[in-house]
Order: C-alpha cells, then structure tokens, then sequence
C-alpha cells in the first residue's frame, strides 16, 4: 500500500498507469463476423496492429502486427486485409484463412468498416 492521492491529477494519474497496465489498453473495439468461419469476432486496433480478442475483451488471441499487412481495405460490408505470414504452418488456427499465392486474405463483415479502415490507417500513417 501507498499513500492514497489527494489531488485531481495524481488521482488520474495513477489511474491511467493502472489502466496501462492492461493486455487491451488503449485498443479501439470492433465485432464482425469473419467470412470464411461465419463466426462472430471482437477485433481491436492498436498502433502495434490487429488483434483478434476474446468474447470478453480481455485477453489477445492473436495479433497481425502491421508489418505483415500487405494491403487492406474497406466496402460499406466488410474491411479486408491481405497479409503476408512468413511461418504459413500458422495459417491453421481459430481463423479458418483462405489462403492463396498473395498471402492470407482474411474478409471480416461489419458494420463498422470504415471505422476499421480509419484506425488502421491512422496507426500504419501517422505513428
């Protein structure tokens, strides 16, 4: 135990190194329904990349870093990526990919498309 802070800003202070201190901090959260699984998803962006997370949103199942993202995109349906795995004994996972000679094209359906779009851009343009 510490001493409990008594202004404002140490308070929110301390909040927010708590808050850091989680898997998903600072992670905008999108749900989607991948096309190849017909499964449902809660997807998160952050400046390290995509993320596949859990149906309670605290716990990464697995990530795209934005390196391997070869290209992606967005309708007004689904946002895409196509992304480049150099291990593809990994293709095999909670994701049922189509693969292909370009890489992984992963189709996830959302109403939020642009959205993603947006958050994807920001972190692979400006960070």
């Amino acid at each position: 135990k510490g001493d409990i802070p008594t202004s404002k800003e140490k308070i929110q202070e301390q909040f927010v190194n708590i808050c850091k201190q989680m898997q998903v901090f600072g992670m905008n959260y999108f749900y989607a329904r991948h096309a190849a699984s017909d499964k449902n998803y809660v997807i998160a962006v952050d400046v390290d990349g995509i993320h596949v997370l859990d149906p309670q949103r605290t716990k990464v199942n697995r990530s795209f870093g934005f390196a391997s993202i070869r290209k992606f995109g967005a309708t007004a349906e689904y946002f895409w990526m196509n992304i480049d795995e150099p291990n593809k004994a990994q293709q095999k996972s909670k994701f049922q990919f189509l693969s292909s000679n370009t890489g992984i094209n992963v189709l996830l359906y959302t109403l939020q498309s642009w959205e993603m779009y947006d958050c994807v851009y920001d972190a692979t343009h400006f960070f």
